[in-house]
């Protein structure tokens, strides 16, 4: 099971990385600094789509390096899996709720 959290976390760093140099290419796009997509869609993309992924790729990728830095630290258990998706789910709702206020 912890091989598979790794993969995982690898995984989502990876595209955590990528979808990040689209969030740049897209940010300067919207201030006119690219031109090879409009700048209506790189202005929607910037500030909705890849904010709430960005938010959950962050916060999914977080919380497993928290799990593992725990589990070398001789910490764990049910009960610390329960909190952290907890901890994970709420702030992904508050933060994409901030996003749409």
């Amino acid at each position: 099971m912890n091989k598979l959290l790794v993969k995982i976390n690898r995984l989502f760093a990876y595209v955590l990385l990528a979808n990040t140099i689209i969030m740049l290419v897209t940010g300067y796009r919207t201030r006119g600094h690219f031109a090879f997509f409009s700048r209506g869609f790189a202005d929607i993309t910037h500030r909705i789509h890849l904010n709430v992924s960005f938010i959950v790729l962050l916060i999914v990728h977080s919380l497993l390096s928290i799990r593992f830095a725990l589990m070398r630290k001789k910490i764990q258990g049910t009960y610390i899996d329960i909190m952290l998706i907890l901890v994970g789910m709420a702030l992904i709702v508050i933060f994409t709720l901030l996003i749409f206020i």
